[in-house]
């Protein structure tokens, strides 16, 4: 049957057979039967089996061989070897197709089924600060010169600009380095000045800040049953694990000037991997039908945070120190890991772990005796509290499938959850 259909549908296309053709259909899963009119389809299903044939003549002795082992072939059953692929196709009922895949395990030594694991890592974290604050500045005489204009010497500022910081000056982790002071739109001032510089500057600083962020990984990864599977997402980078103090010479011939100093370089040999490595070791053991699957599963999500200055000046022998070797740096790294074992039955998910942390900051500053005055010490004080919550939060799914990426179990009635759980404490 040939004929030219452009912009149509599957389902268009099999009601084309259907009425031109009185060709019946059946649509499963993941397959579509198509049979001559007079084949009932009720009870007919397909399957895939991963099997290599070696003495394989044509797909009429193959089935000439499972009838003769006692497998029926009613109408509309069909059984295809792809030798190329290493898969039968078969089309029976679901009775038949039972025995058709012990037939193939029996004979050919049928493919070994895969594991397939999926891992849904889902980070979320949460920022709260709230800040209310009062900050003085007070000066006197500040525009007063302290010689007039006959050299006579006068009272100089007996109070210069002078700020009781009591201002935490939040910053997003986002912000210019450049950048100092408190966020836009947080501070008002009120500022009062005569003509001699007596000024008095009051300042307000309220911030009610609150950020929160989802990251995201979502790693699939299909091996045999017992293979170590690896997924890595993230950033390499290099970071110094040591440093070497070297020697540099600058000189000036003609002036006859010559200086050497010892410099710290670093040795980029530390490798470090940012990001979400993941190992996965997933075994089929015995349980209910052989579908319980026992995962190894470590992975540690490493962020760089900050570095460490250290103080690499030499000492002389007065004490007093020289520039020979100045500072160095060495890299803090923030590790979240989980290295456990799971046993979960084919198919389901479970919560592996759940890393979460909780960080409260509070802070009360206050100008003395002024900030103990009942009522009106509240603007001497400055109140900053900040909480910070991450959650870690990891889903495990397993599913034995053959090697063309099918389920080799249906997804009927099944146990679910953790297998043996409370059993492996």
């Amino acid at each position: 049957m040939t004929f030219n259909l452009k912009d149509f549908s599957v389902m268009d296309v099999l009601r084309k057979f259907q009425s031109e053709y009185g060709i019946r259909y059946k649509i499963t899963d993941h397959y579509v039967i198509v049979a001559p009119a007079e084949v009932s389809l009720g009870d007919m299903e397909n399957c895939v089996f991963n099997v290599e044939i070696k003495d394989y003549d044509s797909d009429t002795e193959l089935q000439n061989r499972l009838v003769a082992s006692g497998i029926p072939f009613p109408p509309g059953a069909k059984i295809i070897y792809d030798g190329g692929l290493g898969c039968v196709y078969a089309t029976n009922t679901p009775d038949n197709l039972d025995k058709i895949e012990e037939f193939l395990e029996k004979e050919y030594n049928r493919s070994e089924p895969m594991i397939q694991v999926m891992v849904k890592v889902v980070e979320i974290s949460q920022k709260d600060i709230n800040e209310l604050a009062f900050n003085w500045q007070y000066a006197v005489n500040s525009k007063v010169p302290t010689v007039n204009n006959q050299g006579d010497l006068k009272r100089a500022t007996v109070i210069q600009a002078n700020s009781n910081e009591l201002l935490r000056y939040y910053r997003p982790a986002d912000a210019k380095s450049d950048v100092t002071g408190p966020v836009a739109d947080s501070q008002m001032s009120y500022v009062w000045e005569n003509s001699d510089g007596t000024k008095i500057v009051a300042s307000m600083f309220a911030l009610n800040w609150a950020d929160s962020g989802d990251v995201l990984y979502s790693p699939r990864v299909t091996v045999l049953n017992g293979q170590v599977g690896q997924v890595v997402m993230g950033t390499l980078r290099y970071f110094p694990d040591d440093w070497e103090l070297i020697d540099v010479t600058e000189s000036n011939e003609e002036i006859g000037w010559r200086m050497t100093d010892a410099s710290p370089q670093p040795n980029l040999d530390n490798e470090q991997t940012l990001g979400f490595p993941l190992h996965v070791q997933p075994q089929i053991i015995d349980g209910p039908e052989g579908r319980i699957v026992e995962v190894k599963l470590a992975f540690n999500i490493r962020t760089f945070v900050d570095w460490m200055v250290f103080d690499a000046r030499q000492k002389e022998t007065d004490g007093s120190s020289n520039t020979d070797g100045e500072y160095y740096k060495m890299p803090i790294f923030n590790d979240r890991r989980i290295d456990t074992v799971v046993h979960v039955y084919d198919g389901d998910t479970v919560l592996v772990g759940g890393v979460a942390t909780d960080l409260t900051k509070t802070y009360n500053d206050k100008i003395p005796i002024l900030g103990d005055i009942p009522f009106i010490g509240r603007f001497f004080q400055s109140r900053y509290s900040e909480a910070e919550k991450a959650n870690l939060l990891v889903f495990l799914t397993c599913r034995i499938v053959n090697p063309d990426g099918t389920a080799k179990y249906p997804s009927g009635n099944r146990p679910n959850g953790v297998a043996n759980f409370g059993q492996n404490f």
